[in-house]
């Protein structure tokens, strides 16, 4: 239920220094931990931006919507936009009616988003895709329910070696 989390503005995090600079993250052994916030990305673009980063992180059980009025490259109005991050977690989170996709992993720089997992995770009703990986390589995508989105469900395009397994996709506007 949306209700039992808590309110909190989008969350950007561009190098691994942001971590220690916003209290939202909690700090478990050499993890860096987002849990229990209700994110709403209107007027931002992104609901959790994570760029540049290679210290392990995770983002649980979150509700993450709304993300809208900002198209630019490093947003495209995702509720969650892994950009050349590495080493992250994204499970049992709720991402619904963003414009864009639900959850986008896109490569910056040459730096591929690699060694991420994304699982256990509910993208519904998103105006574009579900789940888009775009240059992304090494990366987990398992359990996770894909359902109603404008777009594809699951898109990969220019990724490779990513381990896909055990999602329901349906419903969606293509594919």
């Amino acid at each position: 239920d949306s209700d039992d989390y808590v309110e909190t503005e989008p969350i950007r995090v561009n190098g691994n220094g942001d971590f220690d600079g916003d209290d939202r993250w909690e700090q478990e052994g050499n993890t860096h931990v987002l849990e229990g916030y209700k994110i709403d990305g209107g007027g931002d673009g992104y609901g959790i931006y994570i760029g540049n980063t290679t210290e392990e992180f995770e983002i649980r059980s979150n509700y993450v919507f709304n993300a809208s009025g900002n198209e630019k490259e490093y947003f495209e109005n995702s509720g969650i936009y892994l950009n050349g991050a590495r080493n992250g977690q994204i499970k049992n989170n709720e991402i619904s009616n963003n414009d864009g996709p639900g959850i986008q992993l896109k490569e910056e720089d040459n730096i591929p988003p690699s060694y991420n997992t994304i699982s256990n995770n509910t993208l519904s009703g998103n105006g574009g895709t579900g789940l888009m990986l775009d240059g992304s390589d090494d990366n987990t995508i398992s359990n996770n329910t894909l359902s109603g989105n404008g777009g594809t469900g699951l898109l990969l395009d220019g990724s490779g070696s990513n381990t896909i397994s055990n999602n329901t996709l349906e419903n969606n506007g293509v594919g």
